[in-house]
């Protein structure tokens, strides 16, 4: 599993489908988003988040105040949106009878979860 902190259709993503490598999740659910960072289904991890600092630094950008908010609130939008960020991405020289992928790591019945993000399981049947 990789917790690339980059979406499966970009470049990273990319570059692994050059590489053969499959991944798991679009394999087993194509029009599921699969989302792994979701602040509105993870709230309570998230509600510390709100606190952290951007890595997002304005100061060192020569633009006006204006234009350095509308940046930052630009970056803000960007962190907080749903994604899929955890993937399971496969090569095998073995025929794959069957690719069962799921979500784990959800909020419990207090709202809880161990990580800002879910994890993602996949199980293999390989001949």
């Amino acid at each position: 599993m990789f917790d690339l902190n980059s979406e499966p259709e970009g470049e990273i993503g990319q570059r692994l489908r050059d590489l053969g490598f499959t991944d798991a999740w679009r394999k087993d659910h194509p029009e599921d988003p699969g989302y792994t960072y979701d602040r509105e289904k993870n709230i309570a991890n998230h509600i510390l988040q709100d606190r952290f600092p951007l890595t997002f630094v304005t100061e060192d950008i020569s633009f006006d105040s204006n234009t350095k908010e509308t940046l930052l609130k630009l970056a803000q939008t960007q962190e907080r949106r749903p994604r899929r960020i955890d993937q399971i991405w496969i090569r095998t020289s073995a025929k794959v009878r069957s690719m069962r992928s799921r979500i784990v790591g959800m909020p419990n019945e207090n709202g809880m979860a161990p990580s800002d993000h879910f994890g993602v399981v996949t199980d293999l049947d390989l001949e």
